[in-house]
Order: structure tokens, then sequence, then C-alpha cells
């Protein structure tokens, strides 16, 4: 991590595509024409913060390459032929190189998969795409398996797990109309489930099953210290959510 006391930044928006060399390509230019147009208007940048993922730690690799938690920054980049499908590094050696010779530096941060809120919809987002899950499931079964906390909640009942569970693109897919009942009860944003990456949540949550922890420490050295419930941090999210009509009113 290269750091900076003075910080000025932009969000750079990322390209899906469907393999790893187009997905770096696409998203390694797309930066690269952002930094470059954001030097001409602000000639005094002085940090640029680049938001990446798991994904350098090789966690869509985890029977190919060695995952040794608890993860740090300062891991060695994962083996060829792997390590050259991962779009992140190739972001970071850009940023290096546009850095070269300028009184600017930036900064890589790691998170894994995100809980929190955000009035648009945001297709990376965990705790939205779970609570519209969720909120559909209620509709058509009112009883789920999942994290107990997060289950009851929603005023749902566990049960054990089947041995052919169906995908939650497929369910939301062909359940749709569950969702009518609570946007139009509720008022909610209609295109709320719309904006989802339903196969993203599914890879987080069913694909991810293994141990993944994240090293804290330069976290707490930048000073972030504040400490949060998992679930907890779920159900602030929901709770907000709520209040901006994405997600229906708890039923007593």
């Amino acid at each position: 991590m290269r750091r900076r006391s003075h910080m000025s930044s932009s969000r750079v928006v990322y390209i899906q595509t469907d393999d790893f060399e187009s997905l770096k390509k696409v998203n390694t230019a797309l930066l690269d024409t952002a930094i470059r147009a954001i030097e001409q208007i602000s000639p005094q940048l002085k940090m640029v913060i680049l938001q990446t993922g798991g994904k350098g730690y090789g966690l869509e690799f985890p029977d190919k390459v060695p995952i040794n938690p608890h993860l740090r920054e300062n891991m060695p980049r994962i083996s060829e032929p792997y390590a050259s499908k991962i779009l992140y590094y190739s972001q970071y050696d850009l940023l290096t190189e546009l850095s070269k010779g300028k009184d600017r530096m930036f900064a890589e941060a790691r998170p894994d998969g995100i809980i929190g809120f955000t009035p648009v919809g945001n297709a990376m987002n965990l705790s939205q795409r779970i609570g519209l899950y969720l909120t559909i499931y209620r509709e058509v079964h009112g009883a789920v398996d999942v994290w107990p906390k997060l289950r009851d909640h929603f005023d749902l009942v566990g049960k054990g797990p089947g041995f052919d569970p169906v995908p939650m693109e497929k369910f939301v897919k062909s359940n749709i109309n569950a969702w009518k009942k609570p946007t139009e009860t509720h008022g909610l944003e209609e295109k709320a489930l719309e904006e989802q990456n339903w196969p993203f949540v599914r890879f987080m949550l069913i694909y991810l099953d293994f141990d993944r922890q994240y090293n804290l420490t330069r976290s707490r050295e930048a000073g972030f210290e504040e400490e949060i419930d998992t679930a907890d941090r779920y159900l602030k999210a929901w709770e907000r959510m709520r209040k901006a009509k994405i997600l229906p009113l708890r039923v007593a």
C-alpha cells in the first residue's frame, strides 16, 4: 500500500465481461482513461484509491492456488497461469506506472463481501441482495435456511438444507411476481430487484465457502478500529434500506 496524507479521489465504473482476458483489458483501459482524464482537470491530484478484492488472493481458484488465512496485503501474487487472469494486478501495475515522476501516490483496498447501505442499486452489495432474496422467499415459502439472527429478522422459520437447492438467480426469476405484493403494499422501488447481480451473490455465499479471513493489521494502522458484529451490520443496513423504500417494513 502506498499512501500520502492528502487525498483527492474519483469513482471508476467496473464493466463485467465473459472471460478473464477481456475483463482485464476492458477494466484496465477504463482505469487508464479515467486517471488521464482526471489529471487534465485536477493537476493537484494527490491520491488515488484502487478498490480491489479477494481475487487478488486467488479466491477464484481455491482448488488451484493455496489460500492461507489470515490474508495480508503484502502476500506475494498468486502463481501463473492464474496470476495473468487477475485484473487487479493489471490495474495496480498501471497505477504504479502512471504515478512515476509525479507528486501523487495510490492506495489499494481489498475488502471481502460488502455489507452496507446505498440509496441506489449496487450490484456488489451483499446485504441488499440477501435482503431482497429473503423478502421474496418469505412471500413464497415463509421459511428459509440461513443464519439464525438474519433469519429471525425476517420472521422466518429455519429448516435443514435440501439435497437439490435452487440457485438464487433462478428462484428470483421464477418468483418475480412475489415481489409485486410488497412493492405495492409498501411503495417500494420496483427497479431495486432488477439491479441485482444474483450470480455474484451465489458465488460469494456458495463457492467461497472456505476459510478466507483477512488480516486487519494495516486497516487498524490506518485508524479503522471500529468493530461490529457481522449480523448486526446486516440488520443495520436492512433498516436503512427500509427507510429508503428498498425493503418492506417489518410486520409485527
